[in-house]
């Protein structure tokens, strides 16, 4: 992905290597879109967070810190900071996954969760590092009618993501993943 004011899709929002397909009514990215370049991979190290609403969209769709004032809630990238960061737009990159559109409230214990979230993201940057090679990560919330809300924010139950690679002999392969977080928000209220 490009960066572009004119993206082709209705409700899609393209940054730095990365994508977003957003939805006004939940205010939350329905399906985020990343390309990891391991052999162009750039490391950059995280400073002071500074999150940002979308220009191109009204605010009032959009969550923003007042969303996420409980401690226990996270602003969750879906597009993890670390994966679009490779090529020349690598700390542009970076710092779009700052945006809120390209997020969603998450339990801490989830998002930072070395066996849950965060595992997952570091064991597909560290594979796709590791070998040099390209993925394609494709991540989004299960949005259901039973979705709690947490400062006036709904925060999705599940999450899902799918890593398409391509092989040695160049044949495709796709593994997808569904995290739960419901029992900690189901704790928290």
């Amino acid at each position: 992905a490009q960066p572009s004011d004119r993206p082709r899709e209705k409700a899609e929002l393209r940054y730095a290597n990365f994508g977003v397909k957003y939805a006004a009514d939940v205010k939350l990215p329905l399906i985020t879109a990343v390309n990891i370049d391991g052999a162009r991979a750039k490391r950059i190290k995280r400073g002071a967070d500074q999150w940002f609403s979308d220009g191109r969209i009204p605010g009032a769709v959009q969550l923003n810190a007042g969303n996420y004032a409980d401690p226990e809630i996270d602003r969750g990238h879906m597009v993890r900071r670390e994966d679009p960061n490779w090529g020349p737009l690598a700390q542009t990159a970076n710092d779009d996954t700052f945006h809120y559109v390209n997020a969603c409230p998450q339990h801490g214990d989830l998002n930072q969760g070395k066996l849950l979230w965060q595992g997952l993201e570091n064991h597909i940057l560290d594979s796709v590092r590791t070998a040099g090679t390209r993925a394609c990560v494709f991540t989004g919330p299960v949005i259901g009618e039973d979705d709690p809300e947490v400062d006036g924010a709904r925060v999705p139950l599940e999450y899902w993501k799918l890593v398409a690679t391509a092989d040695d002999q160049g044949k495709l392969r796709a593994t997808a993943y569904l995290l739960s977080q419901g029992q900690m928000i189901r704790t928290l209220m």
